[in-house]
């Protein structure tokens, strides 16, 4: 894999939220790798391949509103 497939969707959600958003991630096998981006802001990176980003934008959208995640952007 070069870093041209690679793929960073970045997402705020509230502190507390942050566990529970990586256990449920850590269910979805291989389709993204959460990362720390800016505590103080509550962004985290969901760094995933170009041909898994699809699928990724999917899941998150997907997820109860109880876990508040917003998409702020993506980086490809």
């Amino acid at each position: 894999m070069s870093m041209s497939d690679l793929a960073i969707i970045v997402v705020r959600l509230p502190a507390g939220q942050v566990v529970r958003f990586q256990g449920v991630l850590d269910g979805e096998d291989g389709l993204a790798t959460l990362r720390c981006r800016n505590p103080e802001t509550n962004e985290q990176q969901l760094w995933t391949t170009q041909a898994q980003l699809g699928e990724l934008r999917g899941w998150i959208n997907s997820l109860p509103d109880a876990l508040q995640v917003e998409i702020v952007r993506e980086e490809v």
